[in-house]
């Protein structure tokens, strides 16, 4: 039998723990409130101690999205409830929010498990710092991302609201663009005075411009050039808050002829080298084609021999002898087949790395035809004009079979 003494006892403990019984659910929610409050203090600059009022409050006016923008439902509807919550902590940290997380799905006082405060607390989490590294797009921001696709020709129906996201998506499709346009890696190398003599008409703004497009990283998958190098290079301020319309419109209308240039400048690179080229092998006008260069390099190789015995290098032997040939295409002679035959160059144009190697490659066609020009033809005297008259009257009285023989041993003899 249970004694008086154990059932007073047990009186009082029960009288002890009936209060605290009936104060339990406001504990448990004033805990889950220091909690939740725990999670939007991360975003905010306050005492640590802040009450939820003040907390929400500069969470609130920290995080302004306006509509429309790319957020998920969930974190919409937090920005949401947050805007209208009549300063009424509770309400909104114990039942609006915790019912519009799918991972929670009810308030607070509904709960049967209190495990649900974890996933509370994750969830929540999750969706402020998807609000929290949201960047909503300027007007002039929005204008220089929209019209840098317009510029290289690629609009889309749809753009994202978000600044990064839209930049990302900029920087890939300059990235394609750029693939696109097959540059030889040495454009990367050219200086703002190369490029000011291979585009003389152009702007200077613009040439800037395009050698930052040009020099890019592709380290950085050219986000800093969508959003920061490019707009400086064009006179944007650094800072996006200082952009307006009328300079953003100005700007693009810039980038538009930096990408013509691009799309130009393979043209421009092979007509400065030809012109070069021209130079050295005596062009006293411009050379109007590539085709006139080449018909130019071998009238000025008829005037020189070079046979077989004779000593020289070997750049002159391969310049002497590929002007020699019947290849017509100048960019295969000229590009491809010399410098990668050279031995200061050895690589064909499209595969140079750097901008210098075109010194090289000029120096080295400029040695080698000061040496060709060594081998000039001169006739001192009548001894070999009265040989070249014999030989022709001679071949004459030779049948057709007996000339192919002739010719055969002549080139044999005289040529490499």
């Amino acid at each position: 039998m249970v004694g008086g003494n154990e059932v007073a006892a047990a009186l009082r403990r029960l009288e002890t723990v009936l209060p605290l019984a009936a104060s339990l659910e406001t504990r448990l929610q004033r805990h889950v409130m220091q909690q939740i409050v725990q999670v939007f203090g991360r975003y905010v600059d306050v005492a640590a101690a802040a009450p939820a009022q003040t907390v929400l409050a500069a969470w609130q006016a920290r995080h302004r999205i306006p509509e429309p923008n790319d957020l998920s439902a969930e974190a919409k509807s937090i920005l949401f409830h947050s805007a209208n919550w009549g300063n009424e902590a509770a309400p909104l940290l114990l039942t609006t929010l915790p019912r519009a997380l799918s991972a929670v799905g009810s308030p607070v006082h509904q709960w049967e498990q209190f495990d649900l405060l974890k996933c509370y607390a994750e969830a929540l989490g999750q969706r402020l710092a998807e609000i929290a590294q949201y960047e909503p797009l300027s007007i002039p921001v929005d204008g220089w991302l929209s019209g840098f696709l317009s510029a290289i020709e690629r609009p889309k129906t749809t753009l994202p609201r978000e600044r990064r996201q839209l930049t990302a998506l900029v920087a890939q499709e300059l990235g394609e663009w750029l693939r696109e346009r097959r540059l030889p890696p040495f454009v990367a190398d050219l200086s703002l005075d190369d490029l000011r003599a291979i585009l003389p008409a152009s702007a200077e703004t613009e040439l800037t411009a395009l050698m930052v497009l040009l020099q890019r990283d592709a380290t950085n998958a050219t986000h800093g050039l969508v959003s920061e190098a490019l707009p400086g290079a064009l006179g944007l301020p650094a800072e996006h808050e200082q952009w307006d319309a009328p300079s953003v419109t100005a700007a693009v209308t810039q980038l538009r002829a930096v990408c013509c240039h691009v799309g130009t400048l393979p043209a421009a690179l092979r007509r400065e080298l030809y012109r070069a080229i021209g130079q050295i092998f005596g062009a006293a006008t411009a050379i109007s084609s590539p085709a006139e260069l080449l018909e130019l390099m071998r009238t000025w190789r008829s005037s020189y021999v070079i046979l077989p015995k004779d000593s020289v290098s070997a750049n002159a032997r391969l310049v002497y002898e590929a002007l020699a040939g019947r290849e017509n295409d100048p960019d295969a002679l000229l590009l491809q087949r010399l410098p990668s035959r050279m031995a200061e160059v050895r690589e064909a144009y499209g595969r140079w790395s750097n901008w210098s190697i075109r010194d090289h490659f000029l120096a080295a066609l400029k040695q080698s035809a000061e040496e060709i020009a060594q081998y000039a033809v001169n006739v001192t005297n009548d001894q070999a004009e009265t040989l070249w008259q014999d030989f022709r009257r001679r071949i004459a009285t030779l049948s057709v079979d007996e000339q192919r023989w002739v010719v055969k041993a002549f080139r044999e003899e005289f040529q490499p």
